[in-house]
């Protein structure tokens, strides 16, 4: 008589006598039900975040007059926060610095940063970024997960695999080549390989779809996928899917049918079915561990769909570097626990509570302004004028009857307006900027409550700008270094084919150094990602942001020495002026002149110096020719005035003289006369 298998280990075995597939199935339903159950708690509080991201609101309990205006404070908020770290890292340009731990490594420094940056692009990383981080502000993780889509051909989609050519590396050795089999030494480099062709993937994972078991022990990636796409993977030998089980769920698709068929004809409500038929998916990663407690595998995978069978049993981690392909991290880290805590938690009341003061302040505002009114029915002549309600301009038929001097319609108050409620929705509005740091001074929008004063805006603004740094700082730690350091392992793990850097115009030494990489050998890479020899700083992002908040301390120090001359004599002025640039969110560099740029303008000035002191010679010589002129005018002038002066008075003493001599004349005659 045989005995029993129980463990995963036997069960595992290639023995006819076995079903490996009913335990395994049960051992991945008990992983699920306890990293639900885990999830449960947190999930309640993302659905109420979601529901008010998506603006829903339960009216149902109120009157059609009542106001029912919605505040969309948490999805602006989301929209804001999200905004700003995506201009942060736009504007970083090179967000992260890469650290070689030692120095033989140091020379495929620039190659792997040139490569790492073209990936990056090729697989959309800001928008895939973008997406996690709305989904990580209104959850509390942000999720990726990092792998290689291979690109299979004809042979490997039918499982008999042709050798590959590859890349052979006979080739006369370059000067690179040399150097590198000097820094490797003893590894050396495979002279053939099979060329691997695809791309990197760097997913946004939705939090609804990943678990985290207890204490880390496992995680569970769920996602549906269409039939057809689950077929076409099964036919791939390296998946390793059980082609019998997809089988069996196509097979499953004509009982759904009739049961639909069948419901529908007793008069119930099924489900509609979907047009497109969709299976779902729960991808493992961690222990296989049995019902005993005993560990039958270490670190694999293995995946289950539709909670009815096991797509694929557990395989060991094909991944290098040892680790599940996802990343996840926190934006807000809440000691020992597995969710953490979301950005926008704890302002989630006040979110929704400046909705409810705004609906109540308009129904008060309604009834202070809208009067109801009272009227004598005795006095109206038909009742049917009241269907269409009172407004102004409609004429009333009274009849004869009724008690006199009594109004027909009289008005009646249904009370004041608060002011007090403006107040209060004022207050909330600013204790849910303070809650986020997303104040009306990060955001450019006008302030809430008044005119700010310097010194409110100088305070705000750096409260606003620490919590946002904050923000970016933990995105950098617990996001962007692990990520970095799990695609590039991915990249050296599975790239091959380098022809797309050589249409980007990369240099050939710098293809050469990533050759070398992805033709080491496993064990050597294994090594390689052990000992950590390629890490990350990124401090990029956190540094823009920084950069901002110091606008307003620049601001606030420069009016304050302004006034006094002997601190502002030893100050550089330059660098306030960078200061003051990058916190307009400007690019010093841009706004700044080159050097060259720089000399040109010298250039120019001193030209324009010499043209304007050649002007100024040029107009002195001929102020001074005219003057020169003008002074022999005024002496030829002056001389003919003297001249004719002279010839005046010449002729004036000529005739003066002739008439002396005539007047003599004339005595002599007469005196000779006299003598006659």
């Amino acid at each position: 008589m045989n005995k029993k298998k129980n463990t995963v280990a036997d069960l595992l075995t290639e023995k006819k006598e076995v079903q490996p597939q009913d335990e395994i199935l049960q051992i991945s339903l008990s992983y699920w039900n306890e990293a639900k159950d885990l999830k449960e708690p947190i999930k309640k509080t993302w659905d109420a975040m979601w529901q008010l991201y998506n603006n829903v609101y339960d009216f149902s309990e109120k009157s059609p007059w009542q106001s029912k205006t919605i505040i969309p404070k948490l999805p602006s908020a989301v929209k804001g926060a999200s905004a700003l770290l995506k201009r942060s890292l736009i504007r970083a340009k090179i967000f992260f610095t890469l650290v070689i731990t030692k120095m033989e490594w140091e020379i495929y420094k620039p190659a792997l940063i040139k490569n790492l940056f073209a990936q990056l692009r090729k697989c959309k990383f800001v928008s895939n970024f973008i997406e996690s981080l709305n989904a990580g502000l209104l959850s509390s993780l942000m999720i990726f997960k990092v792998y290689w889509e291979p690109a299979y051909s004809e042979d490997e989609m039918t499982g008999t695999i042709q050798p590959a050519e590859g890349i052979n590396l006979e080739k006369k050795p370059s000067a690179t080549q040399n150097v590198l089999q000097q820094v490797l030494g003893s590894m050396g480099i495979e002279q053939k390989k099979k060329l691997e062709e695809g791309r990197l993937r760097v997913d946004p994972i939705d939090p609804y779809d990943f678990f985290i078991g207890p204490r880390k022990q496992y995680c569970i990636h769920r996602y549906k996928i269409e039939l057809y796409k689950l077929k076409e993977l099964a036919e791939i030998k390296a998946n390793k899917y059980e082609t019998e089980i997809v089988d069996q769920l196509e097979a499953g698709i004509s009982t759904e049918l009739a049961d639909y068929e069948k419901l529908k004809r007793e008069g119930k409500n099924p489900q509609p079915l979907s047009a497109v038929k969709t299976v779902t998916v729960k991808e493992f990663w961690g222990n296989v561990v049995d019902a005993k407690g005993e560990l039958v595998k270490r670190n694999c995978t293995w995946s289950i769909v539709n909670d009815s069978y096991v797509l694929r049993k557990p395989i060991a981690n094909e991944f290098l570097h040892g680790l599940w392909p996802f990343v996840y991290g926190p934006l807000v880290r809440k000691p020992f626990s597995d969710y953490h805590k979301g950005f926008f938690e704890d302002g989630y009341s006040l979110a929704k509570s400046l909705t409810d003061t705004y609906n109540i302040t308009a129904d008060t505002n309604a009834f202070a302004s809208l009067n109801a009114f009272e009227i004598d029915v005795d006095q109206i002549h038909d009742p049917e004028q009241l269907k269409t309600g009172i407004y102004p301009g409609k004429v009333l038929v009274k009849s004869s009857g009724g008690i006199a001097n009594l109004p027909l319609v009289r008005e009646i108050g249904l009370g004041k307006f608060n002011p007090q409620n403006l107040r209060l929705y004022q207050e909330a509005d600013r204790e849910w900027q303070n809650s986020n740091g997303l104040t009306e001074f990060l955001m450019g929008k006008p302030a809430s409550r008044g005119r700010p004063t310097a010194t409110e805006v100088t305070e705000k603004g750096q409260q606003a700008a620490s919590q946002i740094e904050d923000l970016a700082l933990d995105v950098e730690d617990y996001i962007f270094v692990p990520l970095l350091e799990m695609i590039i392992a991915v990249l050296i793990q599975y790239q091959r084919d380098f022809s797309d850097l050589r249409l980007l115009k990369f240099n050939e030494e710098n293809i050469e150094f990533m050759e070398a990489l992805a033709f080491m050998s496993d064990k050597e890479k294994c090594k390689l990602f052990k000992d950590k020899v390629f890490q990350f700083d990124a401090r990029g992002m956190s540094d823009v942001i920084n950069k901002s908040g110091n606008y307003q301390k620049v601001q606030a120090f420069l009016g304050l020495v302004k006034d006094i001359p002997a601190i502002a004599e030893q100050l550089k002025l330059d660098y306030f002026v960078k200061l003051l640039i990058e916190g307009m969110d400007w690019d010093p560099d841009d706004v700044k002149k080159t050097p060259e740029e720089m000399q040109a303008q010298q250039q120019a000035q001193m030209q324009a110096q010499q043209q304007a002191q050649q002007q100024q010679q040029q107009a002195a010589q001929a102020q001074a020719q005219q003057t020169q002129q003008q002074l022999q005018q005024q002496a030829l002038l002056h001389q003919q005035e003297i001249s004719q002066q002279e010839e005046t008075h010449r002729q004036k003493m000529t005739h003066q003289e002739q008439v002396h001599q005539l007047t003599l004349l004339q005595k002599q005659i007469m005196a000779g006369g006299k003598s006659v």
